[in-house]
């Protein structure tokens, strides 16, 4: 009997202090994370997504709003026909790679069409290009994201409808309909700005992906001398006026807000929150979900100081810098990544790859719009004096109001002359060594087919040689 009692014993007091050790991590828990949270509103942080999310656009004047953009985004049978219908064939090898000088490969489109008439090939695509070319008299563009339930189809559309209007382009080009290529191009632009003002990090990555896919008809047209001096000037104006590193604070601003949103949300699961081999092995979840409750409010704390005090104080200063990306806190947010392996951190980890990873490529497409703006003011330079110049300075005010800035280093783009057929325009890059414009794409191109550029290394360049 007396073993009976003092096992009793034992057991209430084990119980006792796991109560205790419960109650006290759940007190510790929501403390901090409560002193975490009146430090970030006596500094006037921004906290509420709301405040983010952008005014409505009448319909009427919404370019995104057309008829056909409805049906595309359709999770029905005539929305998946729809997409059908912007499906291309693959051509695997044949793709242009303007960074290595590589132009694409006609043939190989002709081969997946088996068509040798591209023309009449892309005939097929003529209801979609109707009807997009009509949405776009529009004046304004944005797509209405429903962001309590987010599913980014409008993403993955506008990334069909972009790739649709890279190829049509290219045709366009190598047909002679150079005003038509333009007008295409210009479309594209506009598509990527229908996310201009969305504050997620997927909407500023897709946007430049699409941005990105202007390049290879624009290098391609310049190279071969196509464009006419009226339809660089749009062109030009239309890339200068880009701002991929507004559109990235933004983005990393939304993306800190919606993460309170949703971090409340999963209080009411907190076993999501506090571990990721939740959703690697779900067998675990009967034991992750008698963690107390306060350590999801710890996670939260560790999620938020990422943007607290490794990020928001220094992309503030970017407007002070005159549009610079913040490297070098960048970089310290990656070597804290390196340092910092525990199940307290496994989010906030992901938030610092999220950061390191997003920054690199904004400003990379951001410094080759820059190029790409530049590019048309030499072309059209060339155009009228049969050479380019010897210096950039030469293309104000006539070609260009002024020579954009590196965001790296703040110092004008670089130029080079290429004998005197040819030039290289480009930024340090995000290693801030000037390698003579040799980027990391023409660095793995000379290492062998095996080799992967690294986005980290070389500069950000933008090469013309003529074709050949």
């Amino acid at each position: 009997m007396k073993i009976v009692k003092k096992t009793m014993i034992i057991l209430a007091s084990l119980v006792g202090l796991i109560l205790l050790l419960y109650a006290e991590e759940n007190v510790r828990g929501w403390l901090l994370w409560e002193l975490h949270l009146r430090q970030c509103i006596k500094r006037g942080d921004q906290l509420d997504f709301n405040a983010l999310i952008p005014p409505r656009i009448p319909d009427a004047q919404n370019m995104a709003a057309a008829p056909i953009f409805a049906e595309l985004l359709k999770m029905d049978t005539v929305g998946d026909a729809r997409n059908g219908m912007l499906r291309l064939p693959d051509i695997s090898e044949g793709w242009g790679r303007w960074m290595i000088g590589k132009r694409e490969d006609m043939r190989a489109w002709q081969a997946a069409f088996s068509n040798d008439d591209l023309n009449a090939a892309m005939t097929r695509y003529d209801p979609v290009f109707v009807e997009i070319e009509k949405a776009n008299r529009r004046p304004l563009t944005r797509f209405e994201q429903d962001y309590t339930n987010l599913n980014f189809r409008s993403h993955s559309m506008l990334l069909k409808v972009g790739k649709l209007y890279r190829l049509k382009a290219l045709i366009d080009l190598y047909q002679g309909r150079t005003e038509a290529a333009a007008d295409d191009i210009r479309l594209m632009v506009r598509l990527a700005n229908t996310m201009q003002d969305e504050p997620l990090l997927t909407s500023t990555l897709v946007r430049i992906g699409i941005l990105a896919m202007t390049l290879q008809p624009l290098w391609e047209g310049i190279s071969a001398h196509r464009w006419k001096d009226n339809e660089l000037r749009v062109l030009g104006d239309d890339f200068k006026r880009l701002d991929l590193i507004q559109h990235m604070d933004l983005a990393l601003r939304g993306e800190r807000c919606y993460s309170h949103k949703t971090l409340h949300q999963f209080l009411k699961t907190p076993e999501k929150l506090l571990f990721y081999e939740i959703y690697v092995n779900p067998a675990i979840s009967w034991l992750v979900k008698l963690t107390p409750r306060g350590w999801a409010y710890i996670k939260m704390r560790n999620v938020d100081k990422v943007y607290v005090d490794y990020f928001l104080a220094h992309t503030n200063m970017t407007t002070i810098l005159g549009g610079r990306l913040p490297v070098e806190s960048v970089e310290r947010i990656c070597l804290k990544n390196q340092t910092h392996r525990n199940s307290f951190n496994i989010s906030p980890n992901l938030v610092r790859n999220m950061i390191g990873g997003g920054w690199p490529k904004a400003g990379e497409v951001q410094t080759l719009m820059q190029c790409a703006a530049v590019a048309c003011a030499l072309e059209r330079y060339r155009l009228t004096n049969k050479s380019y110049p010897d210096q950039l300075e030469s293309l104000t005010p006539d070609y260009i109001d002024r020579i954009p800035l590196d965001v790296i280093d703040g110092k004008p783009l670089r130029y080079q002359q290429d004998g005197s057929v040819g030039y290289v325009l480009y930024s340090v890059g995000w290693n801030r060594r000037d390698e003579a414009g040799v980027s990391s794409f023409e660095s793995a191109t000379a290492e062998g087919a095996s080799a992967r550029p690294d986005k980290k290394q070389g500069d950000w360049s933008w090469r013309v040689k003529p074709a050949p």
